[in-house]
């Protein structure tokens, strides 16, 4: 190749062009299309297109500008040399992005990982891509060395082009779903008038009867107990309440263990697909059920932040605009820059969200690019070998935290009549570290104790943002209790579906600790005139009991507004089917992706092992 300097040049070029748009176009876009809305308005950024502007140019000058230079600054030797490691670079590198991606599961827009323990990679994985990177090497020197250069620009220009449509058609799912987005937001904000950003979003009657639902995303059943044990005023704030611990999801995301939370069991996942309807129009009706239901008995209903309202991240709607009597919007975010105004210091170490992830996305295609055994330690838990740990600074936990934050400030209690108020709030569902014991967000952690002395990091952020929101309800309650609306309020807190990490709960079973805790979220309730300490009921519960406990003993009906079936009738726990699947939502299908190997039933007692079954096909 070195005698041919036009054909060395040409394989030069399309070897950059190709890494630079492998790594500023294909792997950031890839990431972005998968969950738009999630990098949409993020800090300073609205339209997350220019996440992958900022990508561009950043690996335009590592792969285009600068080995240019190179090599037009050496002789005919080097050039040949630096153009075939960079011929390999970009075939090994393929050969990572692709073949030996590796399943990391979820990941968010600040490149942090749910689960760390998936990047330990397999032997099989290691030693699959070494393989691949020396085959390469082989087989690209054997091409270069029988002159069959025309192959390697052959293939190089069908990857540059592959890359360009790749990056074409995910710029296009980003830029659509960030218009439909944008419009939602800009509906939500015209008609929630947000100008007023503390307006209270929550008001309870004096005189009548109050049901609040809270559902917190991603809540953990088994760190209850010791949060409680921890901060003995939690028991003075939680009086009257009942904790159910035997309590199982029936799913381990949202988009499975959610619809049966919030309309009962005609929305598992199994009696969802026997619908045979497209998933999307179900989900939508499981949100309406008890708003319905209460509306229709003349309560004055309110919902925040419905979870994948018509299949989206955040923002649509849509579903509850037949029905103008339900007062439903979106108050994700919306406090985050009066927590910040209020907590700033000037020089507090504070990130904006938008900064964190434009540093964090190019390290992010590196770590795609390089080899399994390498991306552990590129991660470095987190930092990616930044010397301060931004993430967790990060904007997306302050949008739920926040809220929590300012809930007595939110909530006004002139309402006239019967009130029901379905409140989301994520704020388990962003693990972080924050300052113990009291679990308050601060700039700089210095004490991250637990109770237990043997948790990992992911284990112990968790722990400490289950924490943070039992007691920031605490204080709530508390409020509750000063202003006269305790006694006739009922309440429920209740989550989706638990975490894929080891909890005390499973702690004696030989196996699957960590895969029966995804299935085990928080149930609480707080009936009306209810009194004393906290208490435990054991009896076999699931979280689509939750609907069933909110309306119990009321004057509302059972039936389901839109099947004309007993909600109540409708139960069956005799043994439940747990589906592990994937968590983003479909649109366009009619059943769910489920992943058997991780999927199980359980009944009765899901604290003996001999109970949870894999679940036979």
């Amino acid at each position: 190749m070195t005698t041919n300097k036009k054909k060395r040049k040409t394989i030069f070029i399309l070897s950059c062009t190709f890494l630079w748009l492998l790594c500023g176009l294909v792997i950031p876009s890839n990431l972005i299309a998968s969950s738009p809305i999630e990098f949409s308005f993020l800090g300073s950024v609205n339209n997350p297109l220019t996440f992958l502007l900022h990508t561009l140019v950043i690996f335009f000058g590592i792969f285009c500008f600068w080995p240019g230079v190179i090599y037009g600054l050496f002789d005919d030797k080097i050039k040949t040399l630096f153009t075939s490691l960079l011929v390999w670079v970009s075939f090994a590198a393929l050969l990572n992005v692709f073949v030996f991606s590796g399943d990391y599961g979820v990941v968010n827009p600040f490149m942090q990982f749910d689960n760390t323990g998936f990047l330990i990679p397999s032997t099989a994985l290691s030693f699959g891509a070494l393989a691949a990177g020396v085959g390469s090497l082989v087989v690209i020197f054997l091409l270069f060395k029988h002159d069959k250069t025309r192959i390697v620009s052959g293939a190089l220009s069908i990857l540059v082009l592959a890359s360009v449509a790749s990056g074409a058609y995910n710029i296009g799912v980003t830029q659509n779903s960030f218009k439909k987005h944008q419009e939602n937001v800009t509906e939500n904000q015209s008609k929630n008038n947000h100008t007023d950003m503390m307006r209270p979003i929550l008001n309870l009657s004096k005189e009548g009867k109050n049901v609040v639902f809270l559902f917190l995303d991603r809540a953990m059943n088994a760190y209850f107990p010791y949060i409680m044990d921890q901060s003995p005023e939690l028991n003075e704030q939680y009086q009257g309440f009942v904790y159910f611990p035997n309590t199982v999801s029936f799913g381990s995301h949202t988009i499975t263990g959610g619809p049966s939370m919030l309309g009962g069991y005609e929305y598992t996942p199994d009696n969802m697909e026997a619908r045979g309807n497209r998933l999307i129009d179900t989900h939508n009706e499981s949100l309406l059920v008890l708003p319905k239901i209460f509306l229709d008995a003349d309560y004055s209903v309110t919902v925040t932040d419905p979870p994948f309202s018509n299949y989206v991240w955040s923002g649509d709607l849509s579903p509850f605009k037949p029905y103008p009597g339900i007062r439903a919007m979106n108050v994700l975010g919306n406090y985050t820059l009066p927590y910040r105004a209020e907590h700033s210091s000037g020089d507090d170490g504070f990130s904006d969200s938008s900064t964190i992830t434009k540093k964090y996305l190019p390290i992010f295609s590196i770590f795609k690019l390089v080899p399994p055994s390498i991306r552990t330690i590129l991660y470095d838990e987190g930092k990616y070998f930044s010397m301060k740990n931004s993430y967790n600074d990060d904007e997306g936990f302050l949008d739920s935290y926040a809220e929590l934050y300012y809930l007595s400030k939110l909530t006004e209690t002139d309402a006239e009549g019967n009130t029901f108020s379905l409140i989301s709030n994520e704020t388990p569902h962003s693990p972080r570290l924050l300052q113990a014991p009291d679990y308050d967000h601060v700039s700089v952690v210095t004490n991250t104790e637990t109770p237990f002395s043997d948790l990992n990091d992911l284990q112990t952020r968790t722990y400490h943002v289950n924490a943070a929101s039992i007691k920031r309800i605490g204080l709530w309650l508390e409020d509750l209790k000063q202003r006269g609306v305790y006694d006739n309020t009922r309440i429920i807190i209740v989550a989706d579906h638990g975490y894929e990490l080891e909890t005390p709960a499973f702690e004696e079973f030989s196996e699957n600790n960590a895969l029966y805790s995804q299935f085990h979220p928080l149930l609480l309730m707080k009936d009306f005139d209810a009194e004393g300490d906290y208490i435990t009921d054991s009896r076999f519960m699931t979280n689509a009991d939750a609907p069933i406990l909110a309306i119990r003993g009321l004057d509302v009906s059972s039936r389901n507004p839109f099947t004309n079936k007993d909600l109540i009738q409708e139960v069956d726990k005799s043994l439940v089917y747990a589906y592990e699947s994937e968590w983003m939502p479909n649109p366009k299908k009619s059943t769910f992706d489920k992943n058997y190997t991780k999927s199980f039933t359980v009944h009765d007692n899901i604290f003996e092992e001999s109970n949870w079954a894999p679940i036979d096909r």
